[in-house]
């Protein structure tokens, strides 16, 4: 059975596109550390009504996304498929609410 052609522009988006998803993980992690660190918001906040803790779920929300992403994208499986397991056991997620 013939195997199918990939173009180099396809592997080439698919680079790309990972390497913003792990652009993206460092970026949620500076945040997160940063909102660690502060007692409170300085700026006005309209979407979380400056929740720290909604703020620390909506991160982890996002976090679980890009590893899904990553993991689909075969980079890295094992280790983000770890990660999944563990931000899944503390389930501490955006919910909306």
């Amino acid at each position: 059975m013939p195997q199918p052609i990939i173009s180099a522009r396809k592997v080439t988006q698919t680079i790309q596109i990972n390497q913003q998803n792990l652009t993206i993980l460092k970026e949620i992690d500076l945040a997160e550390a940063n909102l660690s660190s502060a007692s409170s918001m300085t700026l006005t906040d309209p979407l979380l009504n400056e929740d720290l803790g909604k703020w620390k779920q909506f991160a982890n929300a996002l976090r679980l996304r890009m590893y899904l992403r990553l993991i689909d994208g075969g980079i890295d499986a094992d280790t983000y498929t770890s990660k999944v397991k563990t931000l899944l056991t503390l389930n501490n997620f955006f919910t909306g609410d």
